[in-house]
């Protein structure tokens, strides 16, 4: 079975700035990987490079063991981005159409949602905890229940694949603790691979099975026990933050 996710040599640049230099690494079936790095770092671009939305100056990015050029099968990957307040207080769509949308994007036109489509969202809503607010408008939600939503929606279509940018930036420490829980049961119970970008540098540790530091170049990727025991992440990084990072002490 080829890597879900495997880039080569992958450089990004903004004008004559480069986000991102030389970036190889591979991504197996069932990994959850915490992406992590000082603001400014490329985490993001890696993200949008991944999802072919930022330019690939050079480099190789293959999902699934295929090219991103051309890569088709995308109802196989859910993405949460970045900013969750998406979604005017009066916006008039219900949970479940907002979670419908999901499935929408792989259907061919007449878009409909047929009867096994709304059997699939009553399940995801009843996955994420949220079936109660089936009909309840998505303005009217709190913060939280706004990201339960949005994760119904990118898990809706089963992904093998889940990518989630900064998702819990704007959270409360409470919710967003209850977030990495429910992110770990999706991998654990789902096999789904995950990669969670974060800044939370200092908790990611306690819920991902693998570590992927980045400042502009690839700093370290492996697990937490390797970055743990390596004397040149103790070098980098100094002694106490090496450990505050991987929360294994």
């Amino acid at each position: 079975m080829p890597p879900v996710i495997e880039v080569k040599g992958l450089y990004c640049r903004y004008g004559m700035t480069h986000a991102l230099s030389d970036v190889s690494f591979s991504v197996e079936h069932g990994d959850y990987v915490g992406v992590v790095g000082p603001n400014g770092s490329g985490k993001s671009t890696l993200v949008k490079a991944l999802l072919g939305i930022a330019r690939l100056d050079e480099g190789e990015v293959n999902l699934f063991g295929t090219p991103l050029a051309d890569f088709n099968d995308w109802h196989k990957v859910g993405y949460l981005p970045q900013n969750l307040n998406l979604f005017n207080p009066i916006f008039p769509a219900t949970v479940s159409e907002v979670v419908g949308l999901g499935l929408l994007a792989g259907k061919s036109f007449p878009r409909r949602i047929s009867r096994t489509d709304a059997a699939r969202i009553d399940e995801t809503l009843e996955q994420m905890g949220i079936a109660d607010l089936r009909r309840r408008l998505i303005g009217s939600l709190s913060g939280g229940q706004q990201q339960r939503v949005m994760l119904a929606r990118a898990l809706v279509n089963q992904p093998r694949l889940l990518i989630l940018d900064e998702p819990t930036a704007a959270l409360d420490p409470e919710t967003r603790d209850r977030f990495y829980a429910l992110l770990a049961e999706i991998n654990r119970t789902h096999d789904t691979t995950l990669m969670l970008v974060t800044h939370d540098s200092a908790t990611v540790g306690s819920c991902a099975s693998r570590l992927l530091y980045l400042d502009k170049k690839l700093i370290f990727f492996g697990t937490f026990r390797e970055f743990c025991a390596s004397p040149e992440m103790t070098s980098h990084f100094g002694d106490a933050a090496q450990h505050q990072i991987c929360r294994l002490h």
